[in-house]
């Protein structure tokens, strides 16, 4: 009897096995196999300090509430929202997993309020809330942030929901994840102070930063941590001493106390490097692209401007009555004078950049100092997409801009 029994288990194993060993095969690579990555940057210069397997793809998380945050933050500034003006929580949007405030469904709730929720207690309800809201469904906000995610050079993020809840075509990398904050910090200067939020207080209940890197590192003000159990510990941080700004990104740590104990050694190794004199434009190897250098040009529809960053681009036939309403930047510095050369450099690559179409923009940033983005403008699109084509050819970094009217 028992032999009969271990010879129908044998048989149901041979038979099983095929499948099994199929199954194992045809299963995609999982970003949770993929080892620790890490990426710390200069904001000001954009020099990477440190890095490792910055570029192999992991689960953001709730890294994704940033670019959620992100596209949130690029409405109030085109005051195509306010922060007053309510939304209102569908079923969906309820029955989203924890983390959460618990939303009802009916209720309604301000942009500020939603705000908080995400930078604070990492609500998957309100980041729900803010994408249907905004875009009609969570789906077709998705498709918006994975539109940003190619205008801002994140060539390996893809975007599914606007929480970070797993789903295994939801990817990014640590080096995509530092243009994203780069980006909010130099697009967005007056919001991201929501970032250094420690407490939040709605319907009765306080909520505090999940954040503990906040409470107790010198000159740390933000940004996003995340966490599930495919991507395991994420963090995005932002630290500011003296007047220099590090961004580290650390991704798929095995505790928080590793993430929080390597984000730390990152950016005290950081902080502890002299920094170069001038931020480079061009494209050196192992240092981050200047596509990832937010315009100055406001207001900007993003969306329509979502030209992807690498690439063939398509010939186009340039019309007489084409609005020449593009414009290209080609570079960030942190000097006036250095700005000034490097687009008399690119005027000498490109017919479409002449000292005439030439803009050399100067933002002033909280710590006093100046950044100068140098830009062409009044170009077609034909004319801005062929220009960057060839500036790419020639090993500069070049991105197209839509400026509204």
């Amino acid at each position: 009897m028992h032999a009969v029994r271990f010879g129908l288990w044998v048989i149901g194993w041979l038979l099983l096995c095929p499948i099994v060993i199929t199954l194992l095969l045809s299963t995609p690579t999982s970003a949770k196999t993929t080892p620790p990555a890490w990426f710390v940057i200069d904001v000001e210069t954009g020099h990477v300090l440190a890095e490792r397997n910055a570029d192999e793809l992991h689960y953001p998380a709730s890294l994704t509430k940033l670019m959620t945050l992100y596209l949130v933050f690029d409405g109030l500034q085109q005051h195509q929202l306010t922060l007053d003006q309510t939304f209102a929580v569908s079923r969906h949007a309820a029955d989203q997993e924890p983390t959460k405030i618990g939303l009802r469904p009916g209720e309604r709730i301000s942009i500020r309020d939603l705000i908080l929720a995400l930078v604070t207690k990492s609500a998957n309800d309100a980041a729900a809330v803010l994408g249907e809201g905004i875009a009609g469904s969570e789906a077709a906000f998705a498709e918006r942030m994975s539109e940003q995610a190619k205008a801002l050079g994140m060539t390996r993020t893809v975007f599914r929901n606007a929480s970070g809840l797993p789903n295994r075509h939801q990817v990014t990398t640590a080096h995509d994840m530092a243009r994203l904050a780069r980006a909010i910090i130099r697009d967005f200067p007056e919001d991201y102070k929501y970032f250094s939020v420690k407490r939040f207080r709605y319907h009765g209940r306080t909520y505090l930063n999940h954040d503990r890197l906040i409470y107790h590192y010198d000159g740390m003000d933000g940004m996003k941590t995340g966490f599930t159990n495919a991507a395991r510990f994420n963090l995005v941080s932002s630290a500011l001493r003296g007047e220099r700004r590090l961004i580290g990104v650390v991704l798929g740590s095995s505790s928080p106390k590793e993430r929080d104990r390597k984000m730390t050694a990152l950016l005290d190794r950081g902080f502890s490097t002299e920094r170069p004199p001038v931020a480079i434009a061009s494209r050196p190897s192992g240092v981050m692209a200047a596509s990832d250098i937010v315009s100055a040009l406001s207001p900007i529809s993003r969306a329509e401007a979502a030209i992807p960053h690498t690439g063939a681009v398509p010939a186009v036939v340039i019309k007489h009555k084409e609005p020449r309403r593009w414009a290209i930047q080609v570079g960030v510095f942190s000097q006036r004078a250095a700005a000034l050369r490097f687009a008399s450099d690119v005027a000498r690559r490109s017919d479409a950049a002449t000292p005439h179409n030439r803009r050399i923009e100067a933002h002033r940033q909280k710590n006093g100092h100046s950044l100068y983005r140098v830009q062409f403008v009044d170009l077609t699109r034909s004319t801005a997409t062929a220009a960057c084509r060839e500036l790419r050819r020639q090993h500069h970094e070049c991105f197209v801009r839509l400026v509204a009217d």
